[in-house]
Parts: C-alpha cells; sequence; structure tokens
C-alpha cells in the first residue's frame, strides 16, 4: 500500500491510504519479461548478469567467498536442425534443452541463454570437481533428449552439445570477474568445437588454447 500523511489546518493529521498490488503486480511482470528469454524461460543475458550481482552481494552480507562454476554449453549443428526441420522444430529442441537443465539443477543455480543456440550455467559455490562433475552429467542429458519432428510421427530429432568450463570469484590466485569467465568457458567451447563436438573442457581463464 501506498500510504501517505497530510496535516489539517487544525493539527488534525490525514492517513490515505491506496492499494497498489495490481501495479506492483504488473511492475515485477514487466521486470521478468525484461529479465528472462520468452521462448525458453531460462534468464537472458541482463537478467543473468543482474542475478549474479544480487548472488554476489548475499555472499559478502554473509562474510563468505563469492566463487562460482560456469558451464557454457552450445548445440551442435543445430542450424541442420532447422534448415532440415523448420523452426518451429527448433524452438521446441531449445525449450527441452533448457528444461533439462533447470530440472537437472538446484534452485539457486542460474540457467541463462545467452542467445541462439548457445546457453550457460552458474553454480554458486561449486568446486571445480563439482563443476567439472555435473558439466558431463548435463551432457548425457542433452544426449538423451528427443524431439518429435511431427506430433503423430515416431521420428524425432537428438541433439548433442559442445560444453566449456571453467571458475570465476575469488580464486585462490586471483580474481575473476563474470565477464573473464565467460570469456574463458567460450574458449573452451571452441575447443570441443574444433576437435569433433559432443564433448566437455575445463579452461582457467589463465589457461592458453593449446593447453
Amino acid at each position: 500500500a501506498d500510504i501517505r500523511m497530510n496535516l489539517m489546518e487544525d493539527g488534525g493529521v490525514m492517513v490515505s491510504a491506496l492499494d497498489i498490488s495490481s501495479h506492483k503486480r504488473k511492475e515485477q511482470h514487466l521486470d521478468a519479461l525484461a529479465s528472462t528469454d520468452p521462448l525458453t524461460g531460462a534468464l537472458n543475458r541482463r537478467g543473468f548478469e543482474s542475478a549474479v550481482s544480487r548472488l554476489r552481494e548475499i555472499r559478502h552480507l554473509k562474510g563468505k567467498v563469492w566463487q562460482f562454476g560456469l558451464v557454457v554449453l552450445d548445440l551442435d549443428h543445430f542450424k541442420t536442425v532447422n534448415d532440415t526441420y523448420g523452426h518451429s522444430v527448433g524452438d521446441r529442441v531449445l525449450e527441452k534443452v533448457a528444461l533439462t537443465l533447470r530440472q537437472a539443477l538446484r534452485d539457486d543455480d542460474l540457467v541463462v541463454r545467452l542467445g541462439g543456440e548457445e546457453f550457460a550455467v552458474l553454480l554458486p559455490s561449486a568446486t571445480a570437481a563439482v563443476t567439472k562433475r555435473i558439466a558431463d552429467r548435463l551432457a548425457i542429458m542433452i544426449r538423451a533428449i528427443e524431439v518429435p519432428v511431427e506430433v503423430s510421427d515416431d521420428q524425432a530429432v537428438r541433439i548433442t552439445a559442445s560444453f566449456g568450463v571453467t571458475m570465476g570469484g575469488e580464486l585462490r590466485e586471483q580474481f575473476v570477474e563474470l565477464d573473464q569467465a565467460l570469456l574463458a568457458a567460450d574458449r573452451a567451447m571452441y575447443v570441443i568445437k574444433d576437435s569433433g563436438r559432443d564433448g566437455v573442457k575445463f579452461l582457467t581463464f589463465d589457461d592458453q588454447i593449446d593447453t
């Protein structure tokens, strides 16, 4: 409620209250639209950066170290899916991938669609070993996805993804910002793309491509 107080000439006070619940709901709805991808329901880049900033602040308020695991994945040969079966099937594949990621992770893990067929997963407080293990598990789950070409058709589209994995935040020897972690994970993902796709590669921000 929006509550206002006004002094009257006779010394009294007039208090008025306006119910703004509907207005707040509209604001929340608009904020959700601005921060999420409309097709998949995953966070978009803006919503992702905002959520990471909030998580970082919460960790600091609790006096805890801000560290995260980051997984970037790009669907393999996705253009072929669109060209062969149409964009409606391609959209269903993207929706299924986003749903699979959300169902496989914890409530405080973040799932974002970076654009096109590229997604990212941020794992607050995860270690490198845990992040690698989760990336391996997600790769298996992506391989198991089947999206029917037609409702009454037995033919289904199957997909794989190339994964890049890294760590960010307050690490032992340096602080790695989110944009630096995204760069490292993206580089790792392209190592997999160049080596045949459908795999997982771990790189730190300081690693060279040929390591």
